[in-house]
């Protein structure tokens, strides 16, 4: 592309020799011959290089230069000036210009060579500020990719600690992670144990063999049970020894050839291993999209963390703590539940009240930890005799419900008198004791629009009855 070059002088003939010179040589040459047509046409056309004479009618070239670097910085500015007016051309380097020449005409060789020299300053310049926009570019882009990636990391972290579902908290995973890394696999294995099942979650990139999903799970079943996993990794200190919890990573060169990157780590809860985390694609991973990883990995813990938390205080705000079965609140809920689920199909329902004859004397006699041991023991023993469908609850004290699922009031007499008849027979052995008990039970059956509370209310009253009859009988409300 050709230079232009404005050409500012109130002296004819160097002007004319000055233009005939540099389009000579290759440069397209405007000329004019006092400041105010230079400003003008500096205004209408782009120029490379201002050649100003540093007095002109109209404007001085100082002039000239403040208003040229104000429209066009890039501009290089070349000075004319006498021996006399060496300070003024002095001052003229300080407001920019790039050098100035004394006259009369200098020679035109060192010209041409001095404005060679600008526009290779001009290119440089031109160059170091590209540079310096794609490098502001480039910062800007990763400052960019850098929050989308805290945002989506404050996302993985919002939604995995948020889930209290098991189930939910494999789906969210699997589809943050989807969502976040390029990936043509990603698994989920669980071992049972800790309350949590065991359980494979698996998602596949359309278009991979179909049998890379059961090979995965075989795969990280296997490796789950490796001996090198059994313990929880040991991190040293100068005070002591302590199990450490970060993850390990584990990269993988390929699975058989059939996932040629691999990226897998242990879960591990509470110095518990309790699974494995894994992903692969045909490309192998960045740095960054491991440190992605092992945050999945961390928040996976911490979810799973939660869960079991959730479990725990669940479990206490539904269990009683003595005997581990349900406690009289759960017992409202559930029962609450199920009359309503046997009034929508027409579903039969019973409960037994179940009461240990004489506890007190029991307690008093072998004191209150032996009668704690019988409860628990009963409890057991009441485990065993009702089906995974029924539901026991510790009433209060030594009293017991029994809710029997699909069950009329005729069948839980008869597992009622079963249930009395095997707990009489098998006296209890505590320590050194053998200590005979006996049960009184009462039995109630829903009917047409009964309500819980009654129903409740008959089978505690048919239990009194036994009671009052001479305990160790069964009564039928």
């Amino acid at each position: 592309m050709a230079v232009h070059i404005l050409l500012a002088d109130d002296d004819l003939q160097i002007i004319s020799a000055l233009e005939e010179y540099l389009q000579a040589v290759g440069y397209q040459v405007r000329t004019v011959t006092d400041g105010n047509q230079a400003l003008a046409q500096f205004q209408a056309e782009k120029f490379q290089i201002a050649i100003l004479d540093l007095f002109m009618p109209g404007r001085s070239g100082l002039e000239l230069l403040s208003e040229f670097k104000k429209i066009s910085p890039e501009t290089e500015v070349i000075i004319f000036t006498g021996y006399a007016d060496l300070d003024s051309a002095i001052e003229a380097l300080r407001r920019g210009a790039y050098d100035y020449l004394l006259k009369p005409v200098p020679r035109l060789e060192s010209l041409h060579a001095l404005i060679e020299r600008a526009l290779e300053r001009q290119r440089l310049s031109q160059a170091n500020q590209a540079m310096v926009a794609e490098l502001t570019a480039a910062r800007e882009a990763l400052a960019q990719q850098r929050r989308l990636e805290l945002k989506r990391i404050r996302q993985i972290g919002e939604g995995l600690s948020k889930a209290l579902n098991l189930d939910r908290i494999i789906e969210l995973l699997l589809d943050l992670m989807w969502d976040t890394l390029s990936l043509s696999v990603v698994g989920l294995k669980l071992r049972a144990g800790d309350n949590l099942p065991d359980k494979f979650a698996c998602r596949v990139q359309d278009g991979w063999d179909t049998k890379i999903q059961p090979y995965l799970e075989t795969w990280m079943q296997q490796a789950l049970q490796a001996t090198s996993l059994e313990t929880p990794p040991v991190m040293n200190d100068s005070s002591s020894a302590k199990l450490a919890e970060q993850p390990i990573i584990f990269r993988s060169g390929n699975l058989d050839r059939t996932i040629p990157a691999l990226i897998w780590a242990p879960l591990w809860v509470n110095h518990k291993l309790v699974g494995m985390l894994g992903s692969g694609r045909e490309s192998a991973f960045t740095p960054e999209e491991q440190e992605i990883f092992e945050i999945f990995v961390l928040q996976t813990v911490t979810a799973l963390k939660n869960l079991a938390l959730f479990e725990q205080v669940k479990n206490l705000a539904s269990k009683d703590s003595l005997t581990g079965l349900f406690n009289q609140r759960y017992f409202w809920q559930a029962l609450s539940k199920e009359v309503k689920r046997c009034r929508r199909y027409g579903c039969p329902l019973a409960l037994l009240f179940l009461d240990l004859d004489n506890f007190k004397t029991i307690n008093d006699r072998y004191g209150h930890t032996v009668g704690d041991k019988i409860l628990q023991e009963l409890s057991a023993r009441l485990q065993d005799f009702v089906r995974s469908t029924d539901l026991i609850c510790r009433y209060g004290g030594e009293e017991f419900i029994i809710m029997l699922i699909q069950t009329s009031k005729d069948q839980a007499a008869i597992l009622a008198e079963r249930l009395r008849q095997k707990i009489t027979a098998a006296p209890m052995k505590i320590n050194d004791l053998e200590i005979p008990l006996t049960v009184s039970i009462g039995v109630a059956g829903l009917t047409d629009q009964m309500e819980p509370e009654e129903l409740v209310h008959r089978a505690d009253s048919a239990m009194y009855c036994a009671k009052q009859s001479g305990r160790n009988q069964v009564m039928v409300d």
